[in-house]
């Protein structure tokens, strides 16, 4: 993969970690989360799209392989959340719901006491692991012209509906955890990467990228600064209709696929991109039981100081899981 999407995801996860943890930031997990499936689906079209389509593909291959990756970290801090479920009252009610969520089902269930339960987060991971699922016979689909559009219009109009018309009370549920929702995003970022490998194949479009360099690169950097400004400006209520955050995602994507270095190819923005799936699955972890024994010690520590204790203790708690945890 281009090494400078690693540190991307990093920078992208590292939004979310201040939606969790800054209380008045409540756009930045939804930008977040929106961009992030969509920059799995293009990593996915760029290391598998070919492979997929293979004869000799091996399906059963593929997927073991995602849940060796998904499923131990999971589970350790699936254990690690249940003191913390049990102190809050959350997720707790029945065997039942430790078992979906040890099984990665939970997002399937419009039910905040379920996709949110334990460790919150891993509804992501419920999702992605629909989203492996589907990619090979999803790969092929698009990959035909009459076929791309026949999958992508109902489903456009779908999700217009459902944007429109999804009760107040319904839209996280629907909108931000729903897999079918979010496959959205991760086709967009499938459609991207198609793209970007078509134009990293025409001459043409590679002379430019070598003749401005420079104005790739701002183009990139901006994209990213109109994300992050949306996330902030945009009222709550619309940050959850992902499909506001496309356009900017995919030219940032593609401006830095063409056009690779900067700032993202530094070797420790490379190493936390590394680190970025454990640092994500511990985060939310590390900023709750930081608040719990803040508040059972009386130590009244400020949020400026809580918010850096967390994110320090989050990146060596991933370093260290990907390490002994994670390890090939």
């Amino acid at each position: 993969m281009i090494k400078e999407l690693t540190s991307l995801r990093f920078i992208l996860i590292l939004v979310i970690f201040f939606h969790h943890a800054l209380p008045n930031y409540p756009g930045g997990g939804d930008m977040g989360v929106a961009c992030f499936f969509v920059l799995s689906g293009f990593c996915y079209a760029l290391g598998y799209d070919r492979k997929v389509k293979a004869a000799d593909f091996d399906y059963r291959g593929f997927i073991k392989s995602r849940l060796a990756k998904f499923y131990p970290l999971h589970w350790i801090t699936l254990l690690i959340a249940i003191p913390i479920s049990l102190h809050l009252g959350l997720g707790w009610k029945n065997g039942a719901v430790l078992g979906i969520n040890a099984l990665l089902l939970q997002s399937w269930f419009p039910l905040s006491s379920v996709y949110y339960s334990f460790n919150g987060v891993s509804w992501f991971l419920s999702d992605m692991l629909f989203l492996v699922a589907v990619f090979p016979f999803l790969s092929r689909v698009l990959d035909r012209g009459t076929g791309r559009w026949m999958l992508l219009l109902p489903a456009s109009a779908v999700y217009c509906v459902l944007c429109i018309f999804t009760p107040a009370d319904l839209r996280n549920a629907v909108l931000y955890i729903n897999p079918l929702v979010r496959l959205c995003d991760f086709t967009v970022g499938i459609l991207a990467g198609m793209w970007y490998l078509r134009l990293k194949e025409n001459v043409s479009v590679t002379e430019s990228v070598q003749r401005h360099k420079m104005l790739f690169r701002i183009v990139s950097v901006a994209s990213f600064l109109v994300l992050l400004s949306m996330s902030v400006f945009i009222p709550e209520q619309y940050t959850l209709m992902a499909f506001m955050f496309w356009p900017a995602a995919v030219l940032m994507l593609i401006f830095i696929a063409l056009n690779p270095g900067g700032l993202l190819s530094t070797p420790l923005l490379q190493r936390l991109g590394q680190i970025s799936f454990p640092f994500y699955m511990i985060h939310q972890l590390v900023i709750r039981y930081i608040s719990i024994l803040s508040d059972k010690a009386d130590l009244n520590l400020s949020l400026p100081i809580s918010v850096s204790v967390s994110l320090v203790l989050s990146m060596l708690l991933a370093h260290l899981s990907s390490k002994y945890i994670l390890k090939k």
